[in-house]
Protein backbone atom coordinates (compact mmCIF):
# COMPACT_ATOMS: atom_id res chain seq x y z
CA UNK A 1 0.00 0.00 0.00
CA UNK A 2 1.39 3.80 -1.17
CA UNK A 3 2.26 6.20 2.12
CA UNK A 4 -1.06 7.65 2.94
CA UNK A 5 0.24 10.96 2.07
CA UNK A 6 1.27 10.22 -1.12
CA UNK A 7 -0.78 12.19 -4.52
CA UNK A 8 -2.44 9.90 -6.23
CA UNK A 9 -2.32 10.18 -10.23
CA UNK A 10 -5.38 10.84 -12.55
CA UNK A 11 -4.24 7.18 -14.13
CA UNK A 12 -4.00 5.76 -10.23
CA UNK A 13 -6.21 2.53 -9.33
CA UNK A 14 -8.33 3.98 -6.23
CA UNK A 15 -8.08 1.43 -3.32
CA UNK A 16 -10.93 0.18 -1.02
CA UNK A 17 -8.93 1.38 2.22
CA UNK A 18 -10.86 2.28 5.73
CA UNK A 19 -11.84 6.04 6.30
CA UNK A 20 -9.82 7.03 9.06
CA UNK A 21 -11.84 7.94 11.75
CA UNK A 22 -11.07 11.94 13.32
CA UNK A 23 -10.32 11.66 16.68
CA UNK A 24 -11.09 14.49 19.05
CA UNK A 25 -8.04 15.61 21.61
CA UNK A 26 -8.58 16.31 25.13
CA UNK A 27 -7.81 20.19 26.22
CA UNK A 28 -4.41 20.72 26.81
CA UNK A 29 -0.74 21.81 25.53
CA UNK A 30 0.43 20.03 22.67
CA UNK A 31 3.72 20.57 20.19
CA UNK A 32 3.17 21.39 16.58
CA UNK A 33 4.59 21.20 13.36
CA UNK A 34 3.03 24.15 10.45
CA UNK A 35 2.30 21.48 7.65
CA UNK A 36 1.07 24.29 5.51
CA UNK A 37 -0.02 28.13 5.27
CA UNK A 38 -2.09 28.87 2.14
CA UNK A 39 -3.23 32.92 1.71
CA UNK A 40 -6.39 33.69 0.92
CA UNK A 41 -9.08 36.33 1.56
CA UNK A 42 -12.53 36.31 3.39
CA UNK A 43 -15.48 36.99 0.55
CA UNK A 44 -16.50 40.35 0.67
CA UNK A 45 -20.03 39.19 2.10
CA UNK A 46 -18.16 37.50 5.55
CA UNK A 47 -19.57 39.53 8.63
CA UNK A 48 -16.56 42.15 10.10
CA UNK A 49 -13.72 40.43 7.78
CA UNK A 50 -15.25 40.62 4.31
CA UNK A 51 -12.50 40.94 2.02
CA UNK A 52 -9.48 40.77 4.62
CA UNK A 53 -6.92 38.76 4.05
CA UNK A 54 -5.53 35.51 5.82
CA UNK A 55 -3.55 32.76 6.70
CA UNK A 56 -4.93 29.42 6.86
CA UNK A 57 -2.63 27.43 8.76
CA UNK A 58 -2.47 23.51 9.34
CA UNK A 59 -0.81 22.73 12.21
CA UNK A 60 0.46 18.47 12.53
CA UNK A 61 -0.80 17.88 16.36
CA UNK A 62 2.01 16.18 17.93
CA UNK A 63 2.52 13.41 20.86
CA UNK A 64 5.69 11.88 21.58
CA UNK A 65 7.03 12.79 17.87
CA UNK A 66 4.13 11.10 16.34
CA UNK A 67 1.50 13.12 14.67
CA UNK A 68 -1.86 12.18 15.95
CA UNK A 69 -4.11 15.23 14.57
CA UNK A 70 -4.32 18.25 12.09
CA UNK A 71 -6.11 21.38 12.95
CA UNK A 72 -6.76 24.25 10.73
CA UNK A 73 -7.21 27.64 12.12
CA UNK A 74 -7.46 31.21 10.65
CA UNK A 75 -5.43 34.31 11.17
CA UNK A 76 -6.83 36.95 9.71
CA UNK A 77 -4.82 40.18 8.53
CA UNK A 78 -6.53 42.87 10.76
CA UNK A 79 -5.97 45.40 13.55
CA UNK A 80 -8.17 43.83 15.41
CA UNK A 81 -5.87 40.44 15.07
CA UNK A 82 -2.71 41.40 15.56
CA UNK A 83 -2.49 40.07 19.01
CA UNK A 84 -2.81 36.62 17.79
CA UNK A 85 -0.47 36.61 14.86
CA UNK A 86 2.19 38.05 17.02
CA UNK A 87 1.18 34.89 19.65
CA UNK A 88 1.62 32.44 16.63
CA UNK A 89 5.06 34.59 15.69
CA UNK A 90 6.49 33.98 19.20
CA UNK A 91 5.44 30.38 19.33
CA UNK A 92 7.18 29.39 16.15
CA UNK A 93 10.10 31.00 17.76
CA UNK A 94 10.48 34.03 16.02
CA UNK A 95 12.05 37.20 18.55
CA UNK A 96 8.69 39.36 19.17
CA UNK A 97 9.65 42.08 21.45
CA UNK A 98 6.69 43.54 23.54
CA UNK A 99 6.01 47.05 22.13
CA UNK A 100 7.78 46.78 19.17
CA UNK A 101 6.60 45.74 15.74
CA UNK A 102 7.99 43.49 13.53
CA UNK A 103 7.32 42.26 10.28
CA UNK A 104 6.21 38.59 9.78
CA UNK A 105 8.17 36.20 7.72
CA UNK A 106 5.20 34.32 6.24
CA UNK A 107 7.41 32.64 3.77
CA UNK A 108 9.62 30.87 6.90
CA UNK A 109 6.97 29.45 8.95
CA UNK A 110 6.14 25.87 6.95
CA UNK A 111 8.20 22.77 8.84
CA UNK A 112 8.33 25.25 12.08
CA UNK A 113 7.40 23.53 15.72
CA UNK A 114 5.77 25.44 18.42
CA UNK A 115 3.43 24.73 21.20
CA UNK A 116 -0.76 25.62 21.27
CA UNK A 117 -3.06 25.19 23.82
CA UNK A 118 -6.10 23.20 22.41
CA UNK A 119 -9.62 23.09 23.01
CA UNK A 120 -13.18 20.68 21.95
CA UNK A 121 -15.08 22.10 19.48
CA UNK A 122 -18.27 20.70 19.05
CA UNK A 123 -21.13 22.12 16.79
CA UNK A 124 -23.93 21.53 14.67
CA UNK A 125 -22.97 21.34 10.89
CA UNK A 126 -25.13 22.69 8.12
CA UNK A 127 -26.73 19.31 8.19
CA UNK A 128 -27.57 19.07 11.51
CA UNK A 129 -25.08 16.49 12.23
CA UNK A 130 -22.70 16.92 15.52
CA UNK A 131 -19.51 18.59 14.36
CA UNK A 132 -16.36 17.35 16.37
CA UNK A 133 -12.98 18.77 16.26
CA UNK A 134 -10.42 20.61 18.16
CA UNK A 135 -9.82 24.60 17.87
CA UNK A 136 -6.67 26.80 18.57
CA UNK A 137 -7.01 28.14 22.15
CA UNK A 138 -3.43 30.07 22.30
CA UNK A 139 -0.39 29.95 20.72
CA UNK A 140 2.63 29.19 23.64
CA UNK A 141 5.66 31.14 23.58
CA UNK A 142 8.46 28.67 24.01
CA UNK A 143 9.57 27.80 27.06
CA UNK A 144 13.74 29.15 26.50
CA UNK A 145 13.72 32.71 25.46
CA UNK A 146 16.08 33.81 23.10
CA UNK A 147 18.52 36.87 23.91
CA UNK A 148 18.18 40.03 21.99
CA UNK A 149 21.79 39.93 21.59
CA UNK A 150 22.14 36.50 19.59
CA UNK A 151 19.37 37.25 17.14
CA UNK A 152 21.15 37.61 13.84
CA UNK A 153 20.43 40.38 11.20
CA UNK A 154 17.11 40.39 9.13
CA UNK A 155 19.49 38.96 6.18
CA UNK A 156 20.98 36.26 8.39
CA UNK A 157 17.82 34.96 9.88
CA UNK A 158 16.48 31.43 8.94
CA UNK A 159 13.15 33.20 9.49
Amino acid sequence: MANKDEALGWDSQIEDVPKEEFQQLENGDYEFVVSSLEQDKWKPDVKFVGGFPYARLKLAIMVNGEQVSTVTTNLTLSVKNQWRIREFFASIGMPVESGKAFAPKWNKVEGRKGMVTLEKDNFKGRNGDEIKSNKVKKFLEPKTKVDATDIPDDDDMDF
